[in-house]
């Protein structure tokens, strides 16, 4: 147990993702929080962990919301490599696609979210 323990880090995302939705929430430390949750992860768990995956998501969301969309789709593409390993076909991965889609879709890459969009609906039927 520790700052830098797992137990840490799991609270630094909760704290981020708590800032992320609150009304009025605060973004900057709603990254800080997540940042300071991904480097604990990576140190402990490795590049690849799952919880390391899904702390690149959630600082993808808050790019997005902060609408810097290059930005969330550099973490979205971790999240996915990620995921993708880890989970192979499930909801979280499809979470991802859909994500990345928004991200194309405001930037206005309408091809690439396109086909993220129709690949999300592909894993949705099945």
């Amino acid at each position: 147990f520790g700052s830098k323990s797992l137990q840490a880090a799991a609270c630094w995302n909760c704290i981020g993702v708590v800032r992320y939705i609150m009304p009025f929430g605060d973004s900057d430390k709603a990254l800080e929080a997540h940042h300071t949750s991904l480097g604990v992860r990576r140190s402990i768990l490795g590049d690849s962990h799952l919880d390391v995956g899904t702390t690149w998501n959630n600082i993808g969301r808050v790019h997005f919301q902060r609408g810097n969309y290059n930005d969330a789709m550099f973490a979205y593409q971790h999240a996915l490599r990620i995921r993708r390993a880890v989970l192979g076909e499930s909801v979280d991965v499809a979470a991802t696609i859909f994500n990345m889609g928004q991200a194309y879709h405001q930037l206005g890459e309408r091809r690439e979210a396109l086909a993220l969009y129709e690949e999300f609906l592909g894993m949705a039927k099945n």
